[in-house]
């Protein structure tokens, strides 16, 4: 990659992150875009000046692009905050809880005091009701009741949340709890994205026929990167343990399931090149059949980065690639950069496994490969050497049995998700599908047997105190220095056995 477009990509990240933090105004981009000019168009201009006004121009567009994120200043809904209403509007996908559902609605028509209004651009309201009755994608509801801000909160442990930028980051920017709601009509949505919908929520329910709770909700986990059912004991006992991953559909869960089918497709006469394309083509259809939502897209781009580097060896380019996909990712939503910690996670799980996954395995050579112990302790140590940071700024929790619970756990997440997927499917055709349950339900038993010992052993996991945003900063600024120091020590490592020129700080 061009080193104008790296530069390029990181000037207009960095220019997301400000206008993230700090609104300075319009004018402050174009001060960085005078700036720019100035230094490309004079006739002594270098590689270095034109690399720094690249760079400049980019970092005022991001600066730009942020500002056109949802604004409560452009709601129409802003004047009836702390008034009851009536919104009509078609549902996304519902957020289905342990004792709850939360909808999210585009409202386009709402009633007040008599009135009614016509909203020129659908606004999001985020609704907060009881479980039952079921709503799914694609319905037209009428939702009556109080419209109001979401607040930022402050967890059990005292760690501040902004619930209002993580809202904001998918167009929410009201909410309203516990309304009276209707069901109008339904098909109202996108006639794909509904069909992909209606096929996932099909999916989960024959979980549930084939397994019982909270084995069911694992499956739904790690699957579909739903939570229901599993209960807020189970997920907290996962996070003491250090295997919350497994339940969230990231780019290393995703590359699980590559990893697999690569591997199966090897027992055949193919070649390793042969295998692993299929494994791409399984995650791309695994994507599909999962509903193909934001995050599940994301995690597979990460995976697909992931299937190029090892099958090519080309980790350079991969990491280009991996850069590349960020900067369309926030190009699309600005607000995914320091909001989201999908995105967050994504990158920098699938970051690890490019920069540290090879050499921390080449380290290990002497462990056995047998099982795939090698490769499941080569990446589960690069993924959370890069990920640790952002966990322990956003929990405040250090698991300190992460490192063997997800050496005895992850080999069989493969085989769980296979049994689990083959039983789903073969259960819409035969009952026999439910035969399936039995080895799934005996692995996902094993599952949470692993993870009740080792986070109910003392010591289990520390609390870390809170640290600001600066300091996590600056502990990825101090990775980025030893992995740029540590690769040019390897590169005139690599030059003097090529017998090539020592300098004098290498006699």
């Amino acid at each position: 990659m061009s080193r104008f477009v790296r530069y390029g990509i990181f000037g207009f990240l960095g220019g997301v992150a400000l206008r993230s933090f700090f609104d300075l105004g319009i004018s402050f981009a174009v001060f960085a875009v005078f700036v720019s000019a100035l230094a490309y168009f004079p006739r002594s201009r270098s590689t270095q000046k034109i690399l720094f006004s690249v760079t400049l121009m980019l970092f005022a567009f991001g600066y730009i692009r942020a500002g056109f994120v949802p604004s409560r200043s452009d709601a129409l809904l802003e004047q009836f905050v702390g008034r009851k209403i009536v919104a009509e509007g078609v549902l996304e996908e519902p957020d289905v809880r342990e004792n709850s559902t939360y909808l999210t609605i585009g409202a386009e028509k709402i009633e007040t005091g008599g009135v009614s209004y016509i909203l020129p651009e659908e606004e999001k309201v985020l609704l907060a009701v009881r479980k039952y009755p079921e709503f799914s994608y694609g319905d037209r509801i009428r939702a009556a009741g109080t419209l109001s801000l979401p607040e930022n909160f402050q967890n059990d442990d005292g760690r501040s949340f902004d619930y209002v930028s993580y809202l904001k980051k998918d167009g929410i920017l009201y909410e309203m709890p516990f309304p009276k709601t209707e069901t109008l009509a339904s098909g109202q949505g996108n006639s794909l994205v509904d069909f992909l919908y209606g096929r996932k929520k099909i999916m989960i329910d024959q979980v549930s026929r084939i397994l019982p709770e909270p084995h069911a909700g694992l499956l739904d986990g790690l699957i579909f990167g739903a939570k229901r059912a599993m209960g807020s004991d189970v997920l907290d006992m996962f996070r003491v343990a250090g295997i919350i991953h497994i339940v969230v559909l990231s780019g290393y869960n995703i590359t699980i399931v590559a990893d697999f089918i690569t591997r199966f497709f090897l027992i055949f006469p193919l070649s390793r090149m042969a295998a692993s394309i299929m494994g791409g083509i399984g995650v791309v259809l695994f994507a599909v059949m999962t509903g193909l939502g934001a995050s599940t897209l994301r995690a597979t781009v990460m995976a697909l980065l992931a299937i190029f580097a090892r099958v090519t060896g080309r980790t350079s380019e991969a990491l280009h690639l991996l850069f590349v996909a960020a900067f369309f990712m926030v190009l699309w939503n600005p607000l995914s950069l320091l909001y989201d910690p999908s995105f967050q996670l994504s990158f920098l799980a699938t970051l690890g496994l490019l920069l540290l996954g090879p050499e921390i395995s080449r380290r290990f050579s002497r462990v056995t490969d047998r099982w795939g112990i090698r490769e499941t302790l080569s990446a589960t140590l690069s993924t959370q050497i890069f990920v640790l940071p952002l966990l322990l700024y956003e929990t405040g929790m250090l698991s300190l049995v992460a490192l063997p619970v997800n050496l005895l756990v992850l080999p069989m997440i493969p085989l769980a998700m296979f049994f689990g997927a083959l039983g789903m499917l073969l259960g819409f055709i035969t009952a026999f599908g439910t035969f399936f349950g039995f080895p799934v339900f005996l692995l996902l038993s094993s599952v949470f047997a692993i993870a009740s010992f080792f986070a109910g052993l003392p010591f289990a996991s520390v609390s870390v105190p809170q640290f600001s945003a600066a300091v996590l900063v600056a502990v990825y600024f101090g990775y980025a220095i030893m992995y740029f120091a540590y690769r040019k020590k390897q590169e005139q490592r690599t030059q003097i056995l090529n017998g090539g020129p020592i300098t004098s700080s290498q006699k």
